[in-house]
């Protein structure tokens, strides 16, 4: 991988707590905005160190974080939990996960 590429997936860990992941597959996509201008995302999908059970083809397992990242503008586009599972070791939205307030970061 691309030593910015890296820079980039490293950054995206710590600031969700994927001390418990481990980047599995990466992608880069040419994308146009509402302008139809051109930028480049870089997707990643971090998988959880321990899987409770066995790997599907061509499916996620549980848990599985899936990042999108605008490199132009440097912004995380999105950030999804595979059926709503984190083992992310930071709340950063307490009140939409029932967390306490205590817990976020």
């Amino acid at each position: 991988m691309d030593a910015r590429l890296q820079k980039i997936a490293d950054d995206i860990k710590v600031r969700f707590g994927l001390e418990l992941y481990s980047l599995e597959t990466y992608s880069l996509h040419k994308e146009r905005d509402s302008k139809g201008e051109a930028y480049y995302k870089f997707n990643m999908e971090f998988f959880p160190n321990v899987i409770s059970n066995e790997l599907e083809e061509d499916l996620n397992p549980k848990g599985t974080v899936i990042v999108d990242y605008n490199i132009q503008q440097e912004i995380v586009e999105s950030v999804i939990f595979v059926e709503n599972k984190s083992f992310s070791t930071k709340t950063h939205f307490p009140e939409k996960t029932g967390a306490s307030s205590k817990a976020a970061t």
